[in-house]
């Protein structure tokens, strides 16, 4: 049986101790900053939208192939996912640079055309346009972490960087478990496809963050004055 040093036990029951008062800080601050409430609320809602794709993938393709005995298939979308997360987020880079590096814009298109893509995968019935729109889908959810954590990062103060970053993963955990219940019931009460229709609204509803936090609006008025000069 493994002894702690006396030291590092009074480490970790002293950080124990301080952990709610950081996560009332972090609570207090999330919800003075109205960007950082805005963007908490986002990744709330995307949590919400997606976890049902996550849980449910493996059931639809199911019900799409009428058995599990061709297994090596859900291999290959499984393979397919990590490649197409990958992707998204190699392809971003120069997406932000063509944006002129507003992620603000960038990610609203991200997030509704991710519940465009939801809903039409939702709508598949074969196999091909169901491994298609899969990986179609993941390369949008690649793209996304790293605009959002600009915008987080940005607006966060650097001493309350780590524990709004906390705050944003049990956000996010908090979003996985009402997503959870959410498909469920819906998968349960009527398709797997009705769940992931209105993890789509939740997503496409989420992303309307982005139309209030700045940066969205100096972007498209700068597009005004280049078609003006044109």
């Amino acid at each position: 049986m493994e002894h702690l040093h006396p030291d590092r036990s009074r480490g970790i029951l002293s950080d124990f101790k301080r952990f709610p008062v950081i996560l009332s800080t972090s609570l207090k601050f999330g919800v003075k900053n109205r960007i950082i409430l805005l963007l908490l609320l986002s990744s709330l809602g995307f949590a919400v939208g997606i976890i049902g794709l996550e849980q449910f993938w493996q059931p639809q393709l199911k019900i799409i192939l009428g058995s599990d005995s061709q297994t090596w298939i859900f291999g290959v979308l499984a393979t397919g996912y990590f490649l197409a997360s990958s992707l998204g987020s190699i392809i971003i880079t120069p997406i932000c640079k063509l944006f002129k590096n507003n992620y603000t814009a960038v990610l609203l298109g991200n997030r509704l055309l991710m519940a465009l893509l939801f809903i039409v995968l939702a709508m598949q019935g074969s196999l091909t346009g169901f491994i298609v729109f899969y990986w179609d889908l993941f390369v949008f959810n690649g793209m996304s972490n790293s605009p959002y954590l600009t915008i987080f990062n940005t607006h966060v103060p650097e001493d309350k960087r780590s524990t709004l970053l906390s705050l944003q993963s049990l956000s996010e955990q908090a979003g996985v478990l009402i997503g959870s219940l959410l498909t469920g019931y819906l998968a349960k009460r009527f398709t797997i496809s009705t769940g992931w229709f209105v993890g789509a609204a939740v997503i496409g509803v989420s992303s309307i963050v982005f139309l209030i936090i700045p940066g969205l609006k100096d972007y498209m008025n700068n597009l005004k004055k280049g078609t003006k000069k044109q």
